[in-house]
C-alpha cells in the first residue's frame, strides 16, 4: 500500500531523492544543536550553570528583574525550566526571589552581586564565542544572517497551518 500523502500536497516526481544532508531544516537543527552543546559545556564547565540557568542570567542582567513568566516569553524555555533553573540559581546566591503578596505563583527575580558578575563575564564569553562562531564560518554578514535567522523563526509559525 502506497504511503498516504494529505491531498493538497505538491506530488513529486518519482524520481527524485531526499538526501538528509541537502535539506536545509536538517542543517539548521544540526547546526544549532552542535552550537548549543558546545556552548553548554562551556558555561558549565567555567560557572557551573545549564544553558536554562544561562538564559535566566541573560535575561535578568539586560533587563532588569523580570517575573518568571515574562522570561519565559524572552528565553524560548517553559515554565517548568525557567522555575528550575531560577531555584538552582537562588540556591547559589545568583538570584533573589520575590513572592507575589496576593499570589504566591508570582516571583520576580533579581540577580544579586554575584549573579551580576557571572552574567558580565559570562556575556563577554558569550561576545567571544559569537565572534569565533563568525570568524570560523567565515559570515561575512553576521547582521543580515542574524535577521534572515529571525525570519526563519516567523516563519516557522506558517508551519502550524501545514
Amino acid at each position: 500500500m502506497p504511503p498516504k500523502t494529505r491531498p493538497d500536497a505538491v506530488a513529486s516526481p518519482p524520481s527524485s531523492k531526499l538526501f538528509l544532508n541537502d535539506y536545509l531544516p536538517y542543517n539548521m537543527v544540526v547546526s544549532a544543536s552542535a552550537i548549543s552543546q558546545q556552548i553548554a559545556r562551556i558555561y558549565s564547565d567555567r560557572f557551573g550553570l545549564t544553558l536554562p540557568q544561562w538564559r535566566l542570567i541573560i535575561n535578568l542582567g539586560s533587563r532588569g528583574p523580570m517575573a518568571q513568566l515574562q522570561i519565559v516569553e524572552h528565553s524560548a524555555l517553559d515554565k517548568i525550566a525557567v522555575s528550575r533553573a531560577a531555584a538552582a540559581l537562588r540556591a547559589r546566591g545568583f538570584v533573589t526571589m520575590e513572592f507575589g503578596r496576593s499570589d504566591k505563583r508570582f516571583r520576580l527575580l533579581e540577580l544579586t552581586p554575584t549573579g551580576r558578575t557571572i552574567y558580565r563575564e559570562g556575556a563577554t564569553l558569550a561576545l567571544e564565542i559569537e565572534q569565533l562562531l563568525v570568524s570560523t564560518a567565515n559570515i561575512s554578514d553576521p547582521l543580515s544572517l542574524r535577521e534572515q535567522l529571525i525570519q526563519l523563526q516567523k516563519a516557522a509559525r506558517a508551519l502550524e497551518e501545514f
